[in-house]
């Protein structure tokens, strides 16, 4: 089971904390989401929703900083050209396609640090975009890095996600038919070539007019 897919601002020159989440969507049940615990006391229920969200949106907020992070370090060590990844869209096309272009890799968040159980952390980066998918410990990590691919894949084909990540913060209603069509409630899916078409078409028709 997924728990949570983030879209955040991906940079390797930069600190952890100018990390910017664009897009995030959680799954599962609300009330176990959060260690009660850990959330502000407060009597007023509306104050307790707010609390709750606020909550949530910080601990998806501390995963793409943790991805920033490790970004940061992949490049330094590498000392790879950011600039060699984009240079217009011609570029990024042959990047979607170039398994040499992707940073991929995964880390685990302990108990408590932030989420309440252990979960593991599946994370791509290409261009100025980082996409995570934040998942039990026992999920296929091959399975969440292939999904992260063909989302990206159709993210940048629908709202220009890696050459225009601003896009997606107007353009939440089309990237949330995409996550929903290859990420169905948090499920991580095995998909031939046949489902993944027949889920294309189903995508289009629903993008119409969004």
């Amino acid at each position: 089971m997924v728990y949570a897919f983030i879209i955040h601002t991906l940079n390797p020159s930069v600190e952890a904390e100018a990390c910017r989440v664009l897009y995030a969507c959680t799954f599962g049940s609300e009330d176990s989401l959060d260690d009660p615990a850990e959330l502000p006391l407060s009597s007023n229920t509306s104050d307790q929703v707010i609390d709750r969200r606020t909550f949530k949106k910080e601990q998806l907020a501390l995963v793409g900083r943790q991805v920033q992070s490790e970004y940061s370090f992949r490049r330094s060590a590498c000392s790879r050209d950011q600039s060699e990844q984009v240079a217009g869209g011609l570029s990024l096309a042959v990047s979607l396609d170039d398994a040499g272009q992707w940073d991929v890799g995964f880390f685990r968040l302990l108990a408590g640090d932030p989420f309440r159980m252990e979960k593991v952390v599946v994370w791509l980066g290409l261009a100025n975009i980082g996409l995570a998918l934040v998942c039990e410990r026992s999920e296929n990590r091959l399975l969440a890095e292939s999904t992260l691919k063909l989302l990206l894949r159709y993210l940048q084909e629908h709202v220009q996600a890696a050459t225009q990540p601003a896009e997606l913060l107007t353009r939440g209603d089309r990237v949330a038919i995409i996550v929903h069509q290859f990420l169905p409630s948090g499920r991580l899916v095995f998909m031939n070539y046949a489902v993944i078409r027949q889920l294309e078409k189903d995508m289009e028709n629903l993008l119409r007019g969004k």
